[in-house]
């Protein structure tokens, strides 16, 4: 989550801003928020094409992997094991845990 005031990211066992001192809004609207299995699913079914990450918010990381799966279409079949073995990666994050927030900070549902 991200300081409404001065946007830094706050730590998570605090209810105030480190660097600002403004209180965490401490409820957040379901509304918008982004789903956790849906998130995997798109992870694990279209990985290598980076749905998961482009529905997360993460472009830059999306457009990345987009690219690695386009570009090395040319050599046979390495562009999209590659960004596959990627995704696969992020899915055990997700299951664990370690990817637990979309690009804007919300914890995913």
């Amino acid at each position: 989550m991200f300081c409404t005031k001065c946007g830094s990211q706050f730590i998570e066992e605090t209810n105030f801003c480190n660097k600002c001192g403004q209180p965490r809004k401490m409820t957040v609207a379901a509304n918008g928020r982004k789903s956790k299995k849906l998130a995997l699913a798109l992870a694990i079914m279209f990985g290598g094409m980076a749905y998961h990450n482009y529905y997360l918010g993460y472009s830059k990381k999306a457009n990345i992997q987009a690219i690695i799966f386009l570009t090395f279409f040319i050599v046979p079949y390495v562009g999209p094991v590659i960004s596959t073995i990627w995704a696969w990666g992020d899915a055990f994050l997700i299951i664990i845990g370690k990817i637990n927030t979309d690009a804007n900070g919300h914890s995913l549902i």
